[in-house]
């Protein structure tokens, strides 16, 4: 059975990154009520963007990823989060289930990993928390709906560079038509499997991985209707 990576709430790891600095001087230093921070830290409100940017900004040294998921390590080794389509934190929040401001959708994170290699076995999947992001971005980067999206982990690392193992990404699981080399996320025997698909003139589906120390496969056409896609890979994150 799969656990959790992290028990921490988002709220836990404000407080975490204050460390003995006292509330009154951090609310001080990251230009905010020292109750809207003693809110922050209990969970009773969810930091906007905004927030966690001059948080981020102030605490340099703290790894983006680990305060907006709590995966990973707390201290930065080289850049911070990044993603395949250029996002900014600006268009990033993450919130507590049920909470929120207007001007954001929620996007759920799950407790289920895709693997870029031999697949990873799929258990207990549940919602471990929530990242938000602006609807606008969603709309016109994407060309997707937030009802559609789910956000999982990568787990191997058949699919580097690309993607490296811990990496976020995000699956439209309404989006189950193969498109030309675009990465799938595909359920095979009770497994996630993150592959970049290759639909050929004769009908034939290649599954291959960016790292060419492995092997494609090819699924004939009278067999590519019995993959169970679960849906296209629009975005990602990485810790740097």
């Amino acid at each position: 059975m799969k656990t959790r990576m992290s028990a921490m709430t988002i709220g836990e790891r404000l407080k975490s990154v204050r460390g003995e600095t006292s509330q009154d001087e951090a609310a001080k230093l990251l230009g905010v009520h020292k109750n809207t921070l003693g809110k922050y830290e209990r969970g009773e409100r969810v930091p906007d963007a905004e927030f966690l940017v001059v948080m981020l900004e102030t605490f340099p040294e703290i790894d983006p990823a680990w305060l907006l998921t709590g995966e990973g390590a707390k201290l930065r080794e080289k850049t911070g989060y990044r993603s395949a389509e250029g996002v900014s934190l600006k268009s990033v929040a993450i919130q507590k289930e049920g909470l929120g401001p207007d001007e954001y959708v929620k996007v759920a994170r799950y407790d289920v990993h895709a693997s870029a290699g031999a697949g990873a076995l799929v258990a207990n999947e549940q919602i471990v928390d929530y990242i938000q992001f602006k609807p606008d971005w969603i709309k016109t980067a994407l060309g997707a709906s937030a009802k559609n999206l789910a956000l999982i982990s990568v787990k191997g690392d058949s699919m580097e560079p690309t993607l490296s193992d811990g990496d976020i990404v995000m699956v439209d699981t309404s989006d189950k038509q193969f498109e030309a080399n675009a990465i799938y996320v595909l359920q095979n025997w009770g497994s996630l499997l993150v592959k970049r698909i290759q639909r050929k003139i004769d009908g034939t589906v290649v599954i291959k991985s960016d790292n060419q120390a492995y092997e494609p496969e090819t699924v004939r056409g009278d067999l590519v209707e019995q993959l169970h896609v679960v849906g296209r890979v629009v975005w990602y994150g990485r810790r740097g």
